[in-house]
């Protein structure tokens, strides 16, 4: 009846769609929590859309009118950076054609979606980067330019308005805490600017409101009693992985905002039974989760340490904390230990993972790196050439972009440091920072040596752990020396060493566009570029960028991080032995740890039968 003819003899619409059963939501915790997320989306969500007019395509399962669609060049576009959303220009054609879509709810079609953790964040990075896409689409511009006021509003929510909620929720996150470290740090206290406004703590985190659609959709189901029941009991849980899914958003969407990069991800919807190595979940958290959550850390210690001197009270940021523990934690709470969760399987994942992160690079020279770019994409294989990798990927691909991001960094970040460090720093802290420039100084001129003499290259992890404890021992002495007459101060330490650290940051980023720049002058792109001059290019990239991170000490601060929170993932994992993670991950003990073990060690490990161990683990779990 939909795709009917009307008054005007065309069909009254083009796309008709219906609701969902994810079939996968009794598998685990992290697929319940994800089945619900779409539960919601397309049921309450898409019905409000669709009464709005302001429904699309979103991948889920719609009935298109084919002779329509046909004439309209089919269902997406083929942009692999901007359409990595395909499917949801279809629902753009839509709209600029004036036609109309319509949500049904007496249909109901069963589908499956992510079981674990890992695949539920790379399906958000998938969506999330191809929304940024989308916001620089042409079919976007269009239609903000006809829709009226009111409807564009709409519409925007529909699409990338999630998204950039999410981004905005964690980036006041940051510029609240930011905020609250300048102002201590120009000498105002907490009482001077109100204490009153700003004393009380957030009661409840930005994030929470994500979980509202669902508890309204509850409510309308199951009605007050049984929806209020079971949002009590679901609720408190999955904010955990709710709260990590939306710094997921948050680093996917900003990335692809400011790389333009965006890629097709293929995120398996098997049963996650099998546990994930601790270099497995560094690899694929630390840069988007690990690394910010730590940063916020320091910032905090900077602000209570200073507001402590002022005497005028400072804010508990209790939630701010109990976010980043959640994000910190998340990848160990939900990663199974069905197969890999005994005692002796953690200490050796932890021995593993500290080795991994202490493993030296066996390229010395820019042509081991050219000959062996393979590998390059094995960022298993040791911590310098993961951190190498990623280092690299944000990096500008043009000479004029890369010369325009190194005025930017000269002006807005390193600049910006240095009149904090001269207008906003007490005559203490400028002490200590400068103490910090001139050891850094005397290690740069002690350590390049060994890194660009062919003679000494083999000898620059001997030297560079020599002048690191060389350095502590200077310090040690200059504490010595500056605590004969007064008290120590450590937060004004601790202050230079931080805005010691952001000043190295600053000036690493400049660089690192300069070796863009010397790279790109000395194997220039053409039109006809062979594979093996983009290879010199890389190699001399990766190699250089490792140099500047061992004279930066970027290496040093990301292992030590790396190795905080390998130690803190450890004790995770303690707590998450077998029965716990029955408990935690599949909402009640199943009894099936023994079952699996045992089909396990009755197979040899070359001849595993993967697919028969997971289809007899579902049949006991529906049982």
């Amino acid at each position: 009846d939909n795709f009917k003819p009307g008054p005007d003899g065309n069909p009254r619409r083009r796309i008709i769609g219906c609701r969902e059963y994810i079939f996968t939501g009794s598998l685990s915790r992290v697929a319940s929590y994800h089945a619900y997320q779409e539960w919601s989306f397309g049921t309450l969500v898409l019905r409000v859309y669709s009464d709005l007019g302001i429904r699309l395509h979103y991948g889920h399962p719609d009935v298109f009118h084919a002779p329509w669609v046909r004439a309209h060049s089919g269902l997406s576009k083929v942009n692999p950076k901007i359409n990595t959303s395909e499917d949801v220009f279809a629902g753009f054609e839509t709209m600029q054609c004036k036609e109309r879509t319509k949500h049904l709810e007496h249909i109901q079609v069963e589908k499956g979606r992510e079981t674990g953790l890992a695949n539920m964040s790379a399906f958000d990075s998938k969506i999330s980067a191809g929304n940024a896409g989308l916001l620089r689409s042409r079919d976007i511009y269009h239609l903000m330019d006809r829709l009226p006021l009111i409807k564009r509003m709409l519409f925007f929510y529909g699409i990338s308005g999630h998204f950039l909620t999410n981004t905005l929720m964690v980036l006041s996150m940051y510029w609240y805490i930011w905020g609250l470290f300048f102002l201590s740090l120009s000498g105002v206290s907490l009482e001077a600017i109100g204490g009153s406004i700003f004393a009380t703590e957030w009661l409840i985190h930005a994030g929470f409101t994500t979980v509202i659609p669902l508890f309204a959709e509850l409510l309308v189901e199951k009605g007050p009693t049984l929806g209020s029941l079971e949002a009590v009991l679901f609720i408190p849980v999955s904010t955990i992985a709710y709260l990590f899914q939306m710094q997921t958003k948050h680093a996917a969407l900003t990335d692809s905002m400011v790389t333009g990069n965006a890629a097709h991800v293929s995120t398996g919807r098997g049963l996650q039974i099998y546990r994930r190595s601790l270099v497995t979940l560094f690899v694929y958290y630390s840069y988007t989760h690990f690394y910010p959550i730590f940063e916020i850390f320091a910032i905090t210690i900077g602000y209570w340490s200073f507001a402590s001197e002022l005497h005028g009270g400072s804010l508990p940021l209790i939630m701010i904390y109990v976010f980043c523990f959640f994000v910190l934690s998340a990848p160990q709470l939900f990663n199974p230990t069905l197969k890999g969760g005994s005692l002796t399987d953690c200490v050796r994942d932890l021995y593993q993972f500290v080795s991994w992160i202490g493993k030296p690079s066996s390229r010395m020279t820019i042509s081991d790196w050219v000959k062996n770019l393979k590998e390059v994409g094995d960022q298993q294989a040791d911590f310098v050439r993961y951190c190498a990798v990623k280092d690299i990927a944000p990096l500008p691909t043009t000479r004029v972009a890369a010369f325009l991001f190194i005025i930017s960094h000269l002006v807005m970040s390193l600049g910006f440091w240095i009149m904090v460090a001269i207008f906003l720093l007490y005559p203490t802290i400028q002490f200590w920072l400068s103490f910090y420039l001139e050891c850094w100084l005397f290690y740069v001129l002690l350590f390049s040596p060994f890194c660009f003499l062919p003679a000494l290259r083999s000898f620059q992890t001997p030297a560079f752990m020599l002048l690191i404890l060389t350095w502590i021992a200077v310090f040690c002495i200059q504490m010595v020396v500056y605590n004969k007459n007064r008290v120590v101060p450590w937060a004004h330490i601790y202050i230079a060493f931080f805005v010691f650290v952001k000043l190295l940051q600053s000036f690493r980023a400049c660089v690192l566009n300069v070796i863009v720049l010397a790279a790109y002058q000395m194997h220039k792109t053409s039109i006809d570029e062979k594979e093996k001059d983009k290879q010199r290019r890389k190699g001399y990239l990766i190699y250089y960028v490792i140099i500047s991170n061992q004279i930066f000490m970027v290496s040093l601060l990301r292992s030590l991080f790396g190795l905080a929170w390998g130690f803190f993932s450890f004790l995770i994992a303690l707590l998450m032995r077998p029965l716990w993670a029955n408990l935690f991950l599949f909402g009640r003990f199943t009894g099936l740890e023994h079952h699996i073990q045992v089909e396990l060690r009755n197979q040899e490990s070359k001849t595993l039968d993967f697919d028969n161990i997971e289809n007899s683990y579902l049949r006991k779990l529906k049982k």
